[in-house]
């Protein structure tokens, strides 16, 4: 896993390799426009980045924050360019409110990379 610290979370992020969780999630919200190359430069390659089943995801970073799982995702957006910003989905299924919107605050500050 890769490890990051941004706004005194602790994050990390699953790689490819890792024993990925199970990540049956709820749908939280929506981040503000971000680049997928600016993801990769904090967070890595995506988790998974083959298309889904229902053909709805392409890219998918499974993340852990403080212990909680979160899924970063772009549902229903079709392929993007790397550096083509887009609202990225952020699901959870137990993380509670307040780690949840430090979660989305902090994804949205990377909205103002390019």
């Amino acid at each position: 896993m890769k490890q990051v610290n941004i706004n005194n979370l602790q994050i990390e992020v699953y790689q490819k390799e890792d024993n990925i969780p199970d990540t049956c999630t709820t749908f939280i919200t929506q981040t503000k426009p971000i680049a997928k190359s600016v993801l990769e430069s904090v967070f890595g390659e995506p988790t998974k980045d083959k298309l889904s089943k229902d053909k709805e995801i392409h890219y998918t970073w499974v993340i852990s924050v403080n212990e909680k799982l979160f899924e970063l995702h772009d549902w229903k957006s079709g392929e993007c360019d790397d550096n083509e910003p887009i609202a990225w989905s952020v699901r959870s299924i137990d993380a509670s409110e307040t780690l949840q919107n430090e979660f989305i605050k902090t994804l949205n500050i990377l909205s103002i990379y390019k």
